[in-house]
Parts: structure tokens; C-alpha cells; sequence
């Protein structure tokens, strides 16, 4: 298990020092609500250019998926203006942005700054979010042909949230934060816990590296498994069927709940399309 440092950043408006960067005249931003126009091919290639086709997340079709289920949107507080940049009439760059009227689906609780805000008579939401809702996993932000467009979209994001209380974009790349930190916002660092497996020939071998004590604790919890009669299969993409996802969309709503995250948005209609 290793301990990453994980940035999250978040400008305020009086801030935006590169917001007046200029766009050439064959280029347009624009703001969309919806991924319907913008092609999954052009998405996913602005992606894979930026390093991060190896993560689904950032990946058209999960985004889309969320859409379509409405997993977000006005009704579940994430509100979408993705943030489009256009030369000669093609994608050259695409920033994921959400008008949040709550701090719900981040894992990053910035509740002080929303109390802080309210105790000085100011309204804290809506505020402007980058980020891939409910899903705490660094990638690319700026998804940019090349760093003019990422600049170009930092810029025009920084802009845009002269219209709310602040700007955050929850775990960037380590390149795009300090170019975040260049243009003047506030930079932030979480900690996450990764498991990594560095080459284990088996479970044994896993075990063999542990402490005395971990190992009996981990062989008491196998065994008690075996012995309550739990057998494990594992399945792939189509092998799902859907009686089973239910069950387990079942389990993981009320773990959600009782949770401190306190909601729960996962549906057939993303996992479904995420599957195949």
C-alpha cells in the first residue's frame, strides 16, 4: 500500500490572471450541456494525446453514460458545461466543468471554505467544478491538442468562473496543476492510498512479505469465508448478467447512504454501456 499525494486546486475568481489570454480567430470556446455533438472519436483522441486512454473514466463513453442516466445534471447538483475549443471547426480541446450546488460525489471536503464563506454573509454554491463526478481518480483535465489549447481552456475556464464563488479541478495531472498554479490559483494536496503489485509470483508470495501477525489475521479472515460457504467467480463485460448487477448496485446504494459521501448514483444505464 502507498501513500500518493494527490493535488486538488481551486481558484477564486479575483485570481484569474490568464483569463484574457488570447484565442485566434479560428478558434472558438463554447460551453455545451451535453456530449450529444461532439464526436466520441475526437473526445477520446484529445484524451490518449494528454496520457490518460489508459483510465476509462475520463473517456467519452463513461461521461456520456453518466448523461444519459442522468447521473448528473440540475437534478443530482451537477450541472454540465463541459467547455469546448474549436479550430476550423474541430475539437482541439475539452474540459470537463459542472456547476455544483453542493460538495456531494467529490471525496474532497471543502465544507470549512463553504461554512467560511456563509459566516461572512456570502454565498459559496453554486461553484464551479472539474472533476469526474463521483470518482476520486487523478487524469487529465485540460484535454488539450497541445498546450496552447490547454492554456486556451484554462483561461476560458477561469473566465467563466467569474459567474460563481470559485473554480476547483479535483485531481489533475501533476503538469496541469502547476501550470494551474502559474495562472494564480490556490494549490491543495490530499492524500489516497494505492495497492501496487510489484511482481508477486502468488497470494503466498504476497503473504510472505507481510509481518507474522498480518498474515495470520488475513488467513484467519480467508478461512472464515470458506467455512460461511461464499464461493467467488470472476466475470467479465457480457458474462455480467443483469439479476447480478442489480444485487450488487443494490448493496453498493446502501453502503453509499450510510455513508459520508451520502448519495448514491450508479445505474444500470452507466454500468451497462461500460461493460460491453
Amino acid at each position: 500500500m502507498t501513500a500518493w499525494r494527490q493535488p486538488t486546486i481551486c481558484g477564486r475568481r479575483c485570481v484569474s490572471k490568464s483569463a484574457s489570454a488570447p484565442i485566434s480567430v479560428r478558434e472558438r470556446l463554447r460551453v455545451a450541456d451535453s456530449l450529444a455533438g461532439v464526436a466520441a472519436s475526437d473526445w477520446n483522441a484529445l484524451l490518449a494525446q494528454c496520457g490518460g486512454d489508459g483510465s476509462p473514466f475520463m473517456r467519452h463513453e463513461f461521461l456520456a453514460a453518466l448523461l444519459e442516466a442522468r447521473c448528473v445534471g440540475a437534478r443530482t447538483g451537477w450541472q454540465p458545461q463541459f467547455l469546448l475549443l474549436e479550430r476550423g471547426g474541430r475539437l482541439a480541446g475539452a474540459m470537463p466543468l459542472f456547476v455544483k450546488s453542493h460538495s456531494w460525489g467529490e471525496y474532497v471536503f471543502d465544507w470549512a471554505w463553504a461554512d467560511a464563506y456563509q459566516r461572512h454573509g456570502l454565498a459559496y454554491y453554486p461553484k464551479l467544478l472539474s472533476a469526474v463526478p463521483f470518482t476520486p481518480v487523478a487524469g487529465p483535465r485540460l484535454l488539450g491538442a497541445d498546450r496552447a489549447a490547454q492554456h486556451a481552456l484554462l483561461a476560458g475556464a477561469l473566465e467563466a468562473a467569474r459567474e460563481f464563488s470559485s473554480l476547483h479541478v479535483l485531481f489533475p495531472q501533476p503538469q496541469e496543476a502547476e501550470a494551474m498554479q502559474g495562472a494564480g490559483m490556490l494549490l491543495r494536496r490530499t492524500v489516497q492510498f494505492h495497492w501496487t503489485n510489484p511482481g508477486y509470483a502468488d497470494f503466498e508470495d504476497f503473504l510472505g512479505r507481510l509481518t507474522h501477525r498480518r498474515r495470520k489475521v488475513i488467513r484467519q479472515e480467508r478461512r472464515r469465508v470458506r467455512e460461511s460457504g461464499i464461493a467467488l467467480r470472476w466475470l467479465r463485460g457480457a458474462e455480467i448478467e443483469r439479476p447480478s448487477l442489480n444485487s450488487t448496485l443494490s448493496v453498493s446504494s446502501v453502503r453509499l447512504t450510510r455513508s459520508a459521501f451520502g448519495i448514491s448514483i450508479s445505474t444500470l444505464e452507466v454500468v451497462m454501456p461500460c461493460l460491453q
